[in-house]
């Protein structure tokens, strides 16, 4: 809603290796810079996904489908973020020793995995927030809640083959509309406003009605 980026990326072959995930890069101009577009405010979103839809076959040659351009929900929001920081910090690469580590049980696929730890994110935008945080156990949950908790479970595997199972992540994630900073503070400021308007009534003050009666606000 307050601005547009867009992002080009690279998709190379894979190198082989088991352990490795695929090294996707961001696209760079002749000049080596990122390729990347930004501008304020948000651009029409129908118009930006009929101009994929339609021009992106015409200039390229690489598969697609109208089902590729499209607007992800909360819940894959949360998850994109989740594999990002979790790149970012090196924790996919599971050839390297250390001593956070965790041991993982997924369905039935036998042993269990010892692999690196993962964080969990949280990510505050204008009007929501998402949460994720890998499960490593599938018994974490009660039976009661057991049915809800299957809804708010993502299973992916990030390996380029379904054989490779080292790479199957099991990440509870969530979103909580209205939760974001700009809703926060709205909510917040209505708050302190009822707040005061309550403190008037009961107390026949007029407080932060002028500057020197304030609203009485602890922040």
């Amino acid at each position: 809603s307050s601005g547009s980026r867009g992002f080009v990326y690279f998709w190379p072959p894979h190198n082989g290796n088991p352990h490795d995930l695929l090294d996707i890069k961001q696209m760079r101009d002749r000049s080596s810079r990122p390729v990347v577009k930004k501008i304020k405010p948000g651009w029409q979103q129908a118009a930006i996904l009929e101009d994929l839809v339609r021009n992106v076959p015409l200039e390229f040659d690489f598969l697609f489908s109208k089902s590729h351009a499209e607007v992800i929900s909360g819940k894959q929001e949360g998850v994109y973020a989740w594999i990002g920081i979790n790149f970012v910090l090196g924790r996919f690469d599971h050839e390297d020793e250390e001593d956070a580590v965790v041991t993982v049980a997924l369905g039935d696929q036998g042993e269990p995995l010892v692999r690196k730890r993962t964080v969990g994110i949280l990510d505050m935008g204008g009007a929501s927030l998402q949460i994720a945080y890998e499960v490593p156990d599938s018994g974490a949950f009660s039976s009661p809640q057991q049915e809800e908790a299957k809804s708010l479970l993502a299973e992916f595997n990030l390996g380029c083959d379904v054989q490779h199972t080292g790479h199957v992540y099991r990440v509870y994630v969530n979103t909580f509309l209205g939760f974001g900073g700009n809703f926060a503070r709205q909510r917040y400021e209505e708050l302190v406003l009822n707040q005061t308007y309550v403190h008037n009534r009961l107390h026949d003050q007029q407080v932060g009605l002028s500057p020197e009666t304030p609203f009485l606000d602890p922040c």
